[in-house]
């Protein structure tokens, strides 16, 4: 590992006089650098010139900032990571996918329940228009099958 170490000289007006760079050598000997004022003048620019770099902050509803913790065994862990690999994906992203993939293909739930009152009236209205009992009878079961409640 490389380790660095910058000491910079300003003077009274903090206008930069030099620049000190130590620097941990492969064979964990110091080697030090020493700049010249108009050295250290263009190392500070350009210091400051990069220092807001990177890429711009995403807008507050792309940003992905709330986690999710979930332990696992050593055994589960290991399937996940293989099966994330195996996909080309990091552990992460393969995990967020496989948990929001089966809420986007899922239909949306409806806005609102139907009201008692709304669904007495729809009944109340097939029981007159309906000739007998058995057409009345086919009519709620289709409509409860059609709510998931049959």
């Amino acid at each position: 590992m490389k380790l660095s170490w910058y000491r910079v000289e300003l003077d009274t007006s903090g206008e930069v006089v030099s620049v000190c760079q130590a620097t941990q050598a492969h064979d964990d000997r110091l080697v030090f650098y020493v700049r010249s004022r108009s050295e250290a003048a263009a190392t500070t620019a350009a210091r400051k010139r990069f220092a807001n770099m990177g890429r711009p902050p995403l807008p507050p509803e792309k940003r992905q900032s709330k986690l999710l913790s979930v332990r696992f065994t050593e055994a589960e862990r290991a399937t996940l990571e293989e099966r994330a690999q195996h996909s080309g994906q990091s552990l992460s992203n393969w995990a967020r996918s496989m948990l929001l993939e089966p809420i986007a293909l899922a239909p949306a739930p409806p806005a609102q329940p139907p009201s008692t009152a709304d669904v007495l009236s729809e009944v109340r209205r097939a029981w007159e228009e309906a000739p007998n009992n058995a057409a009345f009878t086919r009519w709620l079961h289709d409509a409860m099958s059609r709510r998931g409640a049959a």
